[in-house]
């Protein structure tokens, strides 16, 4: 497995998914500017391919994520 970008914010991940293709995103859902459910639902718009994997402790945020198109959630 290697790491091949790291986000802050919505803008650097839609960036950052763009330039590196990853195979896996690994998305916490607390971001600044905006949470990661809303950065995922924008890189899943312009990527519609983008596997995403949430972060989360909260079973409500799991299950909004799975609508948006997550694959799974930790």
């Amino acid at each position: 497995m290697n790491l091949v970008a790291e986000a802050s914010n919505r803008f650097e991940a839609i960036r950052q998914f763009g330039a590196h293709s990853p195979d896996i995103t690994l998305m916490d859902l607390q971001m600044p500017m905006m949470t990661g459910l809303e950065a995922m639902a924008a890189i899943r718009n312009e990527y519609p391919e983008a596997k995403i994997i949430i972060l989360t402790t909260y079973t409500g945020d799991a299950e909004n994520a799975k609508k948006l198109g997550g694959r799974a959630y930790c």
